[in-house]
C-alpha cells in the first residue's frame, strides 16, 4: 500500500454537461460534448450541471464512501482513494485481480473482490479488516456495521470489524443487498426477496442495488431490463429496459436515478435513470463507471482519468 499525497491535476474546460454527452480533448483539456441521444429512450431534463474537476487516476468502477467523503477508484489491479469532493489522493493498493467495490454509505469501511475472493477493508487506508472471505456474492450494510457473504448455498452475515458470524441462511442466492434499514435482501432467479426465499421464474438478476437513504431497490436482469423495487416488502413497482448491457449498476442515496455502468465492456459508457419511469437523465461516452451523491452530479472515472460534475451555481444577477 502506497500514502496518498495531492493528485496530479487533469486539464479540463469548466463548462455545462449536455444531457446526452461524449468525452473528448478540447482545446483547454477534457470536456464533455453534446451528442445525438440513443434511439428509443425518452430523454428528461434534469438539473444543469457543469464539470468542475478532473484527475489522471483512471477507473473501471468506482464509488462514494464514508459519507461521501471519499472516492474509491478501483480498476484491473489497482485501487485508489481520493478525498471527495477535492481528489486529494489519499492511499493506493494494488491487488491482482481487482475487479468489484462496494462501500459502507455511512462508515469508513467497503468490500473488496480481487484473486483470493473478497475482502473487507478500511477507508481511508484500505487496510485489511477481514480477508479469505470467497468468491460468492457479498455485500456490506450502509452504515458499515455487518457484511453478507454468500458460498456453497449459505449465506454468512459477520460483524464487522471483527468477523463474528451472526447469522447463517441456507438459500437460492443471485445477488445480495442491504436495504436502507439495514435488513438483508437476496436475488434469487428473477426476483428478490428476504434470504432463503424460493427462486422466482422470470430473466436472471445480474446486479442487485439499493438506496441508502430510502426504502428502494433496483436489480438489471439478463435480458437487458431493470426492475424496481419498493425494498421493504420487496414489492415490484416498475421495470423498464437498459440502454445497454450494462455489467453493474448503483442507485443515488434518494433512490430517484438508477446509474448503469460499462466496467471493463468494449465501449465505455454511463447511463442514468429516473427510477420513477426509466426516463434518461444523463448518458456520457467514455466513461467506464459513475456515482451519484446525495449532493447532486456525478463521480465518473474511465480510461482517461476520474472527474466530478456538480450542480451549476446561477450567476449572481445583483
Amino acid at each position: 500500500m502506497k500514502r496518498g499525497g495531492t493528485a496530479a491535476p487533469l486539464r479540463f474546460e469548466a463548462s455545462g454537461v449536455p444531457i446526452i454527452a461524449k468525452l473528448v480533448l478540447g482545446r483547454q483539456g477534457l470536456k464533455l460534448a453534446e451528442i445525438d441521444p440513443p434511439a428509443g429512450f425518452e430523454v428528461a431534463k434534469d438539473d444543469p450541471l457543469t464539470l468542475t474537476g478532473a484527475t489522471p487516476v483512471p477507473g473501471e468502477f468506482c464509488a462514494l464512501g464514508d459519507h461521501e467523503r471519499v472516492a474509491l477508484i478501483g480498476r484491473s489491479g489497482a485501487l485508489s482513494c481520493l478525498a471527495w469532493p477535492s481528489f486529494n489522493l489519499l492511499h493506493e493498493r494494488r491487488p491482482p485481480g481487482l475487479d468489484k467495490l462496494v462501500p459502507a454509505a455511512g462508515r469508513n469501511a467497503a468490500l473488496v473482490h480481487a484473486d483470493g475472493g473478497w475482502r473487507a477493508i478500511v477507508l481511508p487506508s484500505l487496510g485489511d479488516l477481514i480477508y479469505d472471505l470467497g468468491d460468492g456474492h457479498a455485500s456490506i450494510r450502509h452504515d458499515g456495521q455487518q457484511m453478507a457473504v454468500a458460498h456453497d448455498g449459505v449465506i454468512r452475515e459477520l460483524a464487522l470489524p471483527d468477523g463474528e458470524v451472526l447469522n447463517e441462511i441456507a438459500g437460492p442466492v443471485d445477488g445480495l443487498a442491504y436495504a436502507s434499514d439495514g435488513h438483508l435482501l437476496t436475488a434469487a432467479g428473477g426476483e428478490i426477496g428476504r434470504p432463503g426465499c424460493a427462486v422466482e421464474h422470470g430473466s436472471e438478476i445480474s446486479a442487485l442495488a439499493t438506496a441508502s437513504a430510502a426504502e428502494v431497490g433496483a436489480s438489471l436482469h439478463d435480458d437487458a431490463h431493470v426492475s424496481v423495487w419498493a425494498a421493504e416488502g420487496c414489492d415490484l413497482v416498475g421495470t423498464f429496459p437498459a440502454p445497454f448491457a450494462a455489467e453493474a449498476m448503483s442507485l443515488s442515496p434518494d433512490g430517484t436515478k438508477i446509474v448503469l455502468s460499462s466496467g471493463q465492456g468494449e465501449d465505455p459508457r454511463v447511463a442514468v435513470l429516473r427510477s420513477s419511469d426509466g426516463a434518461l437523465v444523463q448518458w456520457i461516452e467514455g466513461a467506464r463507471a459513475a456515482a451519484a451523491p446525495s449532493t447532486g452530479g456525478y463521480l465518473i472515472t474511465g480510461d482517461w482519468g476520474t472527474a466530478k460534475i456538480e450542480l451549476s451555481v446561477a450567476e449572481d444577477m445583483t
